[in-house]
C-alpha cells in the first residue's frame, strides 16, 4: 500500500488533509509543488530499492504519482523500482501507455506541456482512487482528503477506467477501458487456471524485498505443501 493526493487548491493543514493517507505510506511522506499545485505521496516500500515520488521529468514537465505494484516493469528496461517505468512508458505509447501495465494501480500522470491529466484504475480496481474535478481540482486515494479540502462532491474512479482530462478547462478528453476482457468461454476444465493462479502468486512475490506470509482459513488447505503447489 501507499497514497497520494494531487490538488490544486492550497493545503494549509498538511496533516489534516493526509492524516488518514499516512497510514498506507508510513516509510516515507513526500510533498512537491509544480505550477502552484500540491502533489503528496505516501510511501509504503516492500519490493526493489527505496525510491521516493512524485517522479518528475523536469525536461518534458510530466509528474507521476501512483500507488501500486506493476509485476511486468522489468520488461520496460533497468528500473529500480516499479513506478519509475510510468513517465517513460507514457512519453513512448502516449494517452494508452497503461494498457502496457500488468499490475495493481491507481495512477495520476500531469502532463503540464500538453495541458492534460490522466487517470487510471486497474482492471479490478484494487487500489482506490477518488476525484473530484470542479472549479479546483483534487485526486487522492481516500475520500477524506479530497473533503478536508472541500472541493465539490468526490467520484471514485471505476474499476478499468482510464480518463484524460483537460488541465486548464477540465474537460473530458477521452476514457477507455483499462484492460479489454474476452468474456468468451474458451476452457472446458481447470488445468490453465491452476496455471495461470501459480503464476500470479509469483509475479506478486518475485520483486518481494520482505518475508511473505500466506494466511488460510482452511485447515485442510493449510496443510497442502505450498511450496511445491506454486513452486516457489
Amino acid at each position: 500500500m501507499c497514497s497520494f493526493f494531487f490538488t490544486d487548491k492550497k493545503v494549509n493543514n498538511l496533516d489534516y488533509t493526509n492524516h488518514f493517507m499516512k497510514f498506507r505510506g508510513p516509510d516515507k511522506t513526500n510533498v512537491i509543488e509544480v505550477n502552484g499545485q500540491t502533489f503528496v505521496h505516501n510511501l509504503l516500500s516492500v519490493t526493489g530499492d527505496f525510491v521516493e515520488q512524485p517522479f518528475v521529468d523536469h525536461d518534458d514537465e510530466i509528474v507521476c504519482v501512483y500507488n501500486g505494484q506493476i509485476y511486468n516493469y522489468k520488461e520496460f528496461g533497468d528500473y529500480k523500482s516499479d513506478g519509475e517505468c510510468l513517465i517513460p512508458l507514457y512519453k513512448k505509447h502516449g494517452n494508452k501507455f497503461v494498457k502496457k501495465l500488468d499490475g495493481e494501480f491507481a495512477i495520476v500522470l500531469v502532463d503540464y506541456k500538453d495541458k492534460k491529466f490522466i487517470i487510471s484504475t486497474d482492471p479490478f480496481a484494487t487500489k482506490p482512487l477518488w476525484f473530484s474535478i470542479g472549479d479546483q481540482l483534487g485526486v487522492a486515494s481516500y475520500e477524506s482528503a479530497l473533503k478536508s479540502l472541500k472541493l465539490l462532491t468526490p467520484i471514485k474512479l471505476d474499476a478499468n477506467t482510464t480518463r484524460i482530462y483537460n488541465l486548464e478547462k477540465r474537460e473530458l478528453l477521452k476514457s477507455y477501458a483499462t484492460f479489454e476482457f474476452d468474456l468468451n468461454q474458451h476452457k472446458t476444465d481447470f488445468s490453465d487456471w491452476i496455471i495461470a493462479f501459480q503464476d500470479s502468486i509469483r509475479k506478486r512475490t518475485g520483486s518481494l524485498r520482505e518475508k511473505l506470509f500466506i494466511g488460510l482459513s482452511s485447515p485442510t488447505f493449510a496443510r497442502f505443501e505450498m511450496r511445491e503447489f506454486f513452486k516457489i
